[in-house]
Parts: structure tokens; sequence; C-alpha cells
């Protein structure tokens, strides 16, 4: 189910996916109130989901591309919206709460080194908790797409959490391609 709205640039084919996704990665916490970082935040989709279901989120949204940010920030004046990297912030950045929503799906060398740093990055980056989602390699293979994205291994990526923090939860019941993990300060 492809549309016109430019999520298929994104990598996600369906609005409905995408929300749901939202919606898992939401779960971490009550974020009404908290401070959130966006790592690959794209067109600020989940900028807007935040507004939509939480109250006084103070966001800021990160992006590799200038061309994603630039449109981000047109698209919504009064969001924080900057072109870095995940490895360019400092502590001082940090934030309550860190999400990336299909961030890391894309293939990329050494992968696993590569999740892994990601993960201990943002980690350091938050003061509460991160949630983040990747592609399941439980996923069919009829429906996996070899050529651009990565598919996870959700016990690999599970191990890898949990030499970061002892509070780690994995969901991977809401979609059949799909796991999000949270990790938890305390």
């Amino acid at each position: 189910e492809q549309n016109d709205n430019g999520l298929a640039a994104l990598g996600w084919h369906s609005e409905k996916t995408q929300t749901l996704r939202f919606l898992v990665l939401s779960l971490i916490a009550d974020l009404n109130g908290c401070s959130v970082l966006d790592i690959g935040s794209g067109r600020g989709d989940f900028y807007t989901y935040l507004k939509t279901h939480f109250s006084d989120v103070d966001y800021r949204g990160l992006d590799i591309s200038e061309k994603m940010v630039q449109y981000t920030k047109h698209r919504f004046e009064a969001a924080l919206f900057d072109q870095k990297n995940l490895f360019d912030l400092d502590l001082i950045d940090a934030r309550d709460y860190v999400f990336a929503s299909g961030a890391f799906n894309l293939k990329v060398n050494h992968q696993i080194d590569y999740i892994e740093a990601c993960m201990s990055r943002m980690f350091l980056l938050c003061k509460k908790g991160v949630a983040f989602n990747l592609l399941s390699a439980s996923t069919p293979q009829t429906f996996q797409d070899q050529g651009y994205f990565y598919y996870y291994q959700p016990d690999q990526v599970l191990k890898l959490a949990l030499a970061l923090t002892p509070y780690v939860e994995l969901k991977q019941s809401y979609l059949y391609n799909d796991f999000t993990l949270y990790l938890y300060r305390e």
C-alpha cells in the first residue's frame, strides 16, 4: 500500500504501519512534559505524532539529510531540527528519552558493530530511556527486501542491549517484520 505523501522515500509502506510503530515507541513511558530526541527525524512525522498524543513535549529532531532538515524546519517552525549525526552530539544534549524509528534499517558496513555503537550512544544521551525499532530477521524471506535493508536477529540485538543495562524490554508482536527495544536507566 504505497502512498504519495513521501513515506515510501523513508522506507515505510503506509501511514498505518508508521503510526503503529510510533505508538509502540511511545509506550516506553508517559511522555507528557518530557524532553525527546528523535534520531533520523526525516519528515518530522514522529514530532506530529507526539504533539497529537502528548502535551508539553520538548522535542529535538536530528537527521543527516540537509534536504529533510530544511523541509522539517519549514514545515514545523516551532520545533528544533538539526542536521547532525548521532555521534556529533555532546552529553549536554541529553534528553529524557531518545527515539529512532527506522533509522538503522539501511545496510551499512559492519552492521552489528554499527547498531551496537548507535545503541551505546543513544543510551549515553538519555536521562530515562531509549526506544528504537528495527526490521526483524524473523520476517519470511519472501517479504524481505535484500537490496537496501538489513534484518536484525532480535536475540542478538537484545544481548547487545543487556550489555548496556539490565532494564530492557523487547516487543515484537505488533507487526510481522519489526521489533522494538526499550532500554531504561532504571
